[in-house]
């Protein structure tokens, strides 16, 4: 397996990157100069975008997430737990989690079909 690394963005501030080394090992890189309360005061989210700069669409499944490209082809899987925190991607500072967003959103639960991205979530 070759190593990966998926960039986390807001527009076009990177806040951090996924990586998985060639044994599959996978973590997250924070950038810098993030501090918490930057962290914890950002309510958007993350979207993930491959080593090309082009965007991966997040899907979900029941134990899993999936980054997939535009043609359907899966670029990571990362195991989530029932909260939707990311359970194979440790850092000692946060948490990666899932975050539904769109305009149609109450809650947790869609009315209109949203999208899926990432946020951290400081430990």
């Amino acid at each position: 397996m070759a190593a990966k690394r998926i960039e986390l963005r807001a527009g076009d501030v990177l806040w951090g990157t996924l990586c998985v080394d060639q044994n599959g090992v996978k973590s997250l890189d924070l950038a810098s100069e993030l501090t918490e309360p930057q962290i914890d005061s950002y309510s958007g989210g993350l979207a993930p975008y491959n080593s090309d700069g082009e965007p991966l669409q997040i899907q979900q499944a029941v134990e899993y997430v999936y980054l997939n490209d535009r043609h359907g082809n899966t670029h990571l899987r990362l195991r989530m737990n029932s909260n939707g925190e990311i359970v194979d991607v440790q850092h000692p500072l946060v948490s990666l989690m899932i975050l539904l967003s769109g305009p149609g959103n109450v809650g947790s639960s869609s009315i209109q079909p949203g999208s899926l991205l990432f946020r951290f979530r400081w430990k």
